[in-house]
């Protein structure tokens, strides 16, 4: 597995993990935190985070409802059809 790890896990590997969920969160939270110094465009944008966030409510509900299938709010209005990516 040594071989296909990624270049950012070999280099920040250690400090992701030690800052929880095994590094889940420090790659996101490092990129937008770069994107904020250098003033470029975040990696996501608001409705993706909201999107992000709203998995473990809808699971929660998906579960209270017997294992019912859940939607996922549309946060872009439509808008994710024509924005650029």
């Amino acid at each position: 597995m040594k071989e296909f790890e990624h270049p950012l896990w070999t280099e920040h590997g250690a400090e992701a993990k030690a800052t929880g969920h095994e590094g889940a969160d420090y790659f996101p939270l490092r990129e937008f935190l770069q994107s904020v110094r250098k003033g470029t465009p975040p990696p996501i944008d608001a409705a993706d985070a909201a999107a992000w966030s709203s998995i473990i409510p809808l699971s929660a509900k998906s579960i209270a409802e017997g294992g019912a299938p859940q939607g996922i709010p549309d946060f872009t209005r439509g808008k994710w059809e024509t924005r650029k990516a």
